[in-house]
Protein backbone atom coordinates (compact mmCIF):
# COMPACT_ATOMS: atom_id res chain seq x y z
CA UNK A 1 0.00 0.00 0.00
CA UNK A 2 1.33 3.34 -0.91
CA UNK A 3 2.05 5.91 1.23
CA UNK A 4 -0.87 8.35 1.94
CA UNK A 5 1.25 11.67 0.60
CA UNK A 6 1.82 9.42 -2.23
CA UNK A 7 -1.53 10.78 -3.32
CA UNK A 8 -0.72 14.31 -4.07
CA UNK A 9 1.54 14.18 -6.98
CA UNK A 10 0.49 17.71 -8.60
CA UNK A 11 4.04 19.20 -7.72
CA UNK A 12 5.79 16.24 -9.22
CA UNK A 13 7.20 16.86 -12.86
CA UNK A 14 6.74 13.35 -13.85
CA UNK A 15 4.13 10.25 -12.80
CA UNK A 16 4.78 7.99 -9.94
CA UNK A 17 6.91 4.64 -10.96
CA UNK A 18 4.27 1.76 -11.69
CA UNK A 19 6.47 -0.59 -9.84
CA UNK A 20 8.18 -0.71 -6.24
CA UNK A 21 11.48 0.26 -6.53
CA UNK A 22 14.07 -2.28 -6.75
CA UNK A 23 17.42 -0.36 -5.47
CA UNK A 24 17.78 2.21 -2.59
CA UNK A 25 21.39 4.08 -3.51
CA UNK A 26 22.35 7.02 -1.32
CA UNK A 27 25.20 9.36 -1.68
CA UNK A 28 27.26 10.18 1.97
CA UNK A 29 29.18 12.42 2.93
CA UNK A 30 29.18 14.36 -0.02
CA UNK A 31 31.78 17.38 -0.70
CA UNK A 32 31.45 19.53 -4.35
CA UNK A 33 34.85 21.29 -4.74
CA UNK A 34 34.70 23.15 -8.21
CA UNK A 35 37.79 25.16 -9.95
CA UNK A 36 37.69 27.25 -12.57
CA UNK A 37 39.85 26.52 -15.67
CA UNK A 38 40.65 28.07 -19.17
CA UNK A 39 37.65 27.41 -21.69
CA UNK A 40 39.36 26.92 -24.72
CA UNK A 41 41.81 24.34 -22.74
CA UNK A 42 38.86 22.25 -22.15
CA UNK A 43 37.08 22.52 -25.56
CA UNK A 44 40.14 20.88 -27.08
CA UNK A 45 39.48 17.81 -24.95
CA UNK A 46 35.73 17.35 -25.18
CA UNK A 47 34.33 14.49 -27.74
CA UNK A 48 33.18 16.12 -31.06
CA UNK A 49 29.01 17.78 -30.34
CA UNK A 50 30.27 18.73 -27.21
CA UNK A 51 30.13 22.79 -26.27
CA UNK A 52 32.17 23.72 -22.83
CA UNK A 53 29.15 25.69 -20.78
CA UNK A 54 31.00 28.68 -19.10
CA UNK A 55 29.67 30.65 -15.85
CA UNK A 56 31.50 34.03 -15.92
CA UNK A 57 34.11 33.33 -18.54
CA UNK A 58 35.35 30.40 -17.34
CA UNK A 59 34.78 26.50 -17.77
CA UNK A 60 34.48 24.96 -14.30
CA UNK A 61 36.15 21.53 -13.11
CA UNK A 62 34.15 19.72 -10.20
CA UNK A 63 35.76 16.61 -7.85
CA UNK A 64 32.56 15.12 -6.15
CA UNK A 65 34.07 12.61 -3.57
CA UNK A 66 31.61 10.90 -1.49
CA UNK A 67 30.54 7.19 0.10
CA UNK A 68 28.15 5.26 -1.98
CA UNK A 69 25.74 3.19 -0.36
CA UNK A 70 23.06 1.00 -1.86
CA UNK A 71 20.71 -2.03 -1.74
CA UNK A 72 18.55 -4.36 -2.97
CA UNK A 73 14.85 -4.72 -2.01
CA UNK A 74 14.01 -7.50 0.09
CA UNK A 75 17.43 -8.47 0.64
CA UNK A 76 20.32 -7.84 3.41
CA UNK A 77 22.96 -5.04 2.67
CA UNK A 78 25.57 -6.84 0.54
CA UNK A 79 28.83 -7.70 2.81
CA UNK A 80 31.48 -4.96 1.39
CA UNK A 81 29.84 -3.77 -0.86
CA UNK A 82 26.92 -1.82 0.24
CA UNK A 83 28.84 1.35 0.72
CA UNK A 84 31.88 2.03 -0.93
CA UNK A 85 34.02 5.34 -1.92
CA UNK A 86 33.58 7.29 -5.46
CA UNK A 87 35.13 10.07 -7.05
CA UNK A 88 33.45 11.92 -9.88
CA UNK A 89 35.65 14.16 -12.29
CA UNK A 90 33.42 16.46 -13.95
CA UNK A 91 32.83 19.09 -15.93
CA UNK A 92 29.82 20.84 -17.65
CA UNK A 93 28.96 20.80 -21.40
CA UNK A 94 25.94 21.41 -23.37
CA UNK A 95 24.81 19.75 -26.42
CA UNK A 96 22.72 21.27 -29.04
CA UNK A 97 19.85 23.21 -26.91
Amino acid sequence: MAHPALSFTDHRPWVLPERPWVLEMNWDDLLFLHWPVSAAALQERLPRGLEVDTFDGAAWVGVVPFFMRMRFRGLPPLPGGHRFPELNLRSYVRHGD
